[in-house]
């Protein structure tokens, strides 16, 4: 959305009203320029689609990590947070996940024990 349009300025507007040390950028020539039939962004997104997601499962492939002798993968990380989310994250986490109360508590003391614990599953006969 460009900011010569009535409904782009209302927002802004509002947007600064809440906050008005807010940074905004209002990138619609930028990915207008990227996205379309032929364009750079759309071919290569078709692309991902026609994929093997394989990566998302896999170890993160980098020198730096492999110059320092450490191993990530992102289906173990994804379980650990404490090794990469700090206290205001793991906070951000919880609220985005809906926990609230004892769930939030036990979230936010400990979330690889949280994450990894045995799920109890209710079954109702019929």
């Amino acid at each position: 959305m460009g900011y010569e349009t009535r409904r782009a300025r209302r927002l802004v507007d509002l947007l600064l009203a809440t906050d008005a040390t807010l940074l905004l950028s209002m990138d619609s020539n930028r990915l207008r320029a990227v996205t379309g039939k032929g364009r750079k962004m759309t071919h290569l997104e078709a692309h991902l689609r026609r994929e093997e997601p394989s990566s998302v499962y896999a170890e993160v492939e980098a020198e730096g990590l492999q110059l320092a002798g450490v191993r990530l993968d992102y289906t173990d990380a994804i379980a650990a947070p404490s090794t990469w989310a700090q206290p205001a994250q793991l906070e951000s986490i919880a609220s985005l996940l809906g926990f609230d109360g004892p769930c939030r508590r036990a979230f936010l003391a400990s979330p690889d024990d949280y994450l990894q614990r045995p799920l109890r599953v209710q079954t109702t006969s019929p």
